[in-house]
């Protein structure tokens, strides 16, 4: 029997994505027309982009005073990767690879992850 390793950021990947389908309202498709205004674990609000697929593609965080200001340098933006057509999540990346809340929702396509 060959043994796997279990990486730390592979189990607060999983943990992330736990977090976000749990609080995610049922039955939305795109976050972007209303904001998903409920608080997460760590106080932020959130938005959600969704693929064609119904797969988390981005999740934006920011203090809930920010949620309104999609325009504004204030949102944490994170993009999830799946193996193939597969709900699988194989990867988390952070928006220009920080975790700092210094990028603007309206923006999330344009960062690299």
């Amino acid at each position: 029997m060959s043994a796997k390793k279990i990486s730390i950021s592979g189990i607060l990947a999983v943990l992330i994505i736990l977090i976000v389908v749990w609080m995610t309202p049922k039955g939305t498709s795109q976050i972007d027309a209303q904001p998903y205004t409920g608080v997460s674990t760590d106080r932020y609000a959130q938005r959600i982009e969704y693929d064609g697929s119904n797969r988390i593609l981005y999740v934006g965080e920011t203090r809930p005073e920010f949620q309104s200001r999609g325009a504004s340098a204030v949102w944490r933006i994170s993009k999830f990767y799946y193996d193939g057509a597969t709900t699988r999540i194989v990867r988390v990346n952070w928006a220009n690879r920080s975790p700092a809340f210094d990028f603007t929702w309206n923006d999330r396509t344009t960062y690299t992850y």
